[in-house]
């Protein structure tokens, strides 16, 4: 998937189309000049500051589309499996996914609190990782929304699939135990 490999011509696009929804009206809950764009962290520590992942590529894409200000609030401290290679049974869970990492310091230094945070990721399957950053997160920052974005939705059962551009906006992910 070239999203996942940080391709710039694909993380553009999704952030272009992202702002042309929320012109047309949507995901208004998600964006804004008000907020912060974090993203997830993936499965393993960064080994450096200079490592670009592929969800940081498509918020920095985000912010340059006026959707919100990047602030890398999270960090993954070690490492869990990474849940598209590891069998349904043995994906890591949202208590191994909050287990395993913090909230930093914000390296741009917030000015006051957010008024709002979005969580961005790039794929969503069960949303064990969300759970656990929106969760870290309101820790912290109790008095601020909280919510996360992913672009990319997976669906274990197919026969789900209505469209391949079908955005859902109030929907929910309901942790399966």
């Amino acid at each position: 998937m070239r999203l996942k490999r940080s391709d710039p011509d694909i993380t553009n696009l999704v952030a272009l189309r992202v702002r042309q929804r929320l012109e047309g009206g949507q995901f208004r809950a998600f964006f804004g000049s008000d907020v912060v764009l974090v993203p997830a962290p993936g499965h393993a520590p960064r080994r450096d500051s200079n490592q670009q992942a592929a969800t940081l590529e498509m918020v920095k894409a985000m912010a340059r589309q006026g959707l919100g200000n990047v602030e890398m609030l999270l960090r993954r401290e070690s490492k869990v499996a990474k849940a598209a290679w590891a069998p349904r049974g043995e994906r890591p869970t949202t208590a191994d996914h909050y287990r395993t990492m913090t909230v930093v310091d914000a390296p741009h230094g917030l000015l006051g609190l957010p008024r709002r945070i979005t969580v961005v990721d790039d794929v969503v399957t069960s949303g064990s990782t969300l759970f656990a950053c929106v969760r870290r997160l309101r820790e912290c920052f109790p008095s601020v929304a909280v919510s996360a974005f992913a672009a990319v939705r997976t669906l274990s059962d197919v026969l789900q699939i209505v469209k391949i551009t079908d955005p859902v906006e109030n929907g929910s992910i309901t942790l399966q135990p």
